[in-house]
């Protein structure tokens, strides 16, 4: 039987905060899908027409070696990690000036 994967202390904080700004946030779920097994990243936020994957880790952590390898083999726009508030602020300026120039 698979254990439910394990969330960061922070994450439903960080989720909030989101929330909270206006922002669209849907917590992704890490299911066995070929490449992306236990790497893919833990929240899809839209906001300002633009979307961002985020990971979420506490402060001091970093990725582990399937985050890293999922981060290193996505084409896509690289995902981003958060553990601070600040941080959300920052990701979510940084998503209103991409949705307009």
């Amino acid at each position: 039987m698979r254990r439910a994967a394990r969330k960061d202390g922070n994450h439903a904080q960080v989720v909030a905060i989101f929330r909270a700004h206006g922002a669209s946030v849907e917590v992704l779920e890490p299911r066995d899908r070929g490449r992306i097994t236990g790497g893919l990243p833990d929240l899809l936020v839209g906001y300002e027409g633009v979307n961002e994957l985020v990971e979420v880790k506490t402060p001091g952590e970093s990725l582990n070696e399937r985050q890293k390898q999922w981060h290193r083999t996505w084409v896509g726009a690289r995902p981003v990690v958060v553990c601070h508030a600040e941080e959300c602020i920052e990701v979510l300026r940084a998503m209103r000036e991409a949705g307009n120039p």
